[in-house]
């Protein structure tokens, strides 16, 4: 049995259904893709190198005084290197928050400019006057 290749675009994309949908999706949103590729660059780039500070344990209060707990090795830091490090923690953590807020962000955006071009526009006269 031969099976042959159909040159037709239309046909193409209607056989093959979701490939053909992501491409058309991504051509039209390019900038879209672009924000979101460098956004998990940065997601995993921060994380990355806040993950670096952590090399020598994490930052703790015991008993009143700032700490470095490494795997129960314990070492005492001033209040300065205690908060810096505490805000790398957050920082490393808070990144993953943009990835998991940009995409429904995106999703919900473009549901809404759909509405907004199905919907018909309403007519002048007909604005205001609920009788």
């Amino acid at each position: 049995m031969i099976i042959s290749a159909s040159l037709n675009k239309s046909e193409h994309n209607e056989n093959n259904g979701v490939i053909p949908a992501l491409k058309a999706y991504f051509l039209r949103h390019k900038i879209i893709c672009v924000i979101v590729v460098f956004l998990y660059l940065y997601v995993f780039i921060n994380f990355y190198f806040s993950l670096q500070n952590f090399i020598s344990g994490t930052p703790e209060i015991i008993d009143g005084k700032y700490v470095i707990n490494d795997k129960g090795n314990i070492n005492e830091i001033n209040k300065e290197l205690y908060s810096k490090l505490k805000y790398m923690q957050i920082r490393m953590y808070s990144g993953f928050w943009i990835l998991f807020s940009i995409i429904p962000m995106f999703y919900f955006r473009e549901r809404q400019l759909k509405r907004k071009s199905t919907t018909p526009p309403q007519a002048a006269g007909n604005v205001g006057s609920a009788r």
